[in-house]
């Protein structure tokens, strides 16, 4: 039996590594950002957090509520919400419904390209000026028209930035908070 030659072995395996890449998804499949609506704040005020998640094309997510078995919900899980700050429910965009090959038909809800999901910041009374972070997780899963891939979790942060009473306060990052 003739063995194959060292070269012929490692070109062999160079190509399939390189077919195996091409099968998967993007290096960064999502990005995530945290936005909050002011520059800073004072104690006792209240704002907005809203949190991006920007998909690579052609790639989607599914929504947050699956209802399908094997479908993965996209998620956000606040894991340091400093004491003082609360953070209320959050709020999603409306998935829009659509049939994959892998669903056999079925409409699934999903995501694609961009969306925003928002929570009411509440900060307390009392707090000391300085600043504040926020941390959060984001998990979803990425698919294309063919499969889904292996979950992601990417974290996320915001900082609130606490000044004194009398420091003015600015709107910031309007288009990330405007109603669609």
């Amino acid at each position: 039996m003739r063995v194959p030659h060292p070269v012929v072995v490692t070109l062999l395996l160079l190509g399939l590594a390189a077919i195996a890449r091409a099968e998967g998804p993007p290096a960064e499949p999502f990005r995530v950002r945290a936005y909050l609506n002011q520059d800073v704040y004072h104690a006792g005020d209240h704002g907005r957090v809203a949190v991006q998640l920007k998909i690579e094309h052609p790639l989607h997510v599914n929504g947050p509520v699956a209802k399908d078995d094997g479908v993965i919900p996209t998620s956000i899980k606040w894991t340091d919400v400093p004491e003082g700050l609360t953070l209320g429910e959050l709020s999603w965009p409306k998935p829009e419904k659509k049939a994959f090959p892998f669903t056999s038909g079925r409409k699934i809800p999903v995501y694609e390209r961009r969306i925003l999901a928002h929570a009411d910041l509440s900060i307390a009374e009392g707090l000391p000026e300085g600043p504040l972070k926020l941390r959060g997780e984001l998990r979803a899963q990425a698919c294309d028209d063919r499969r889904c891939y292996r979950p992601e979790t990417v974290p996320f942060k915001a900082t609130v930035r606490l000044v004194p009473a009398d420091e003015p306060t600015s709107s910031v990052n309007e288009s990330k908070f405007e109603k669609r």
